[in-house]
């Protein structure tokens, strides 16, 4: 019975982790498309890339997407794309959102 359990824990692991890794991909794919159609002819480069950043920013629509969100926001304070207060707002709508989608689980 235990043994069943382990590899049940590993099957569920490595399905969570293939989860990620395509999870990262559409972040990557967002970003790469929310680059295209933001302006390139922009007064600062910098200013660009974090505007391309902010559209591809996840919904916040599952679990799985809010803790995305939450780690793109880290990224992007921790990249400079975020000052203290946007990042705190952000933290917040997510925290919110978090709470709003356990509440629907539960119900």
């Amino acid at each position: 019975m235990a043994t069943r359990t382990i590899q049940q824990k590993a099957r569920n692991k490595r399905a969570e982790s293939a989860t990620g890794k395509a999870n990262s991909l559409k972040a990557i794919e967002r970003l790469i498309a929310a680059r295209k159609r933001y302006p390139e002819a922009t007064a600062d480069e910098r200013q660009g890339e974090s505007m391309a950043f902010k559209l591809a920013l996840p919904e916040l629509k599952s679990h799985g997407e809010i803790k995305e969100f939450i780690t793109a926001v880290a990224q992007g304070i921790a990249l400079g794309f975020f000052n203290g207060r946007e990042g705190s707002q952000l933290l917040y709508a997510a925290q919110i959102a978090l709470s709003a989608n356990t509440e629907k689980k539960g119900k």
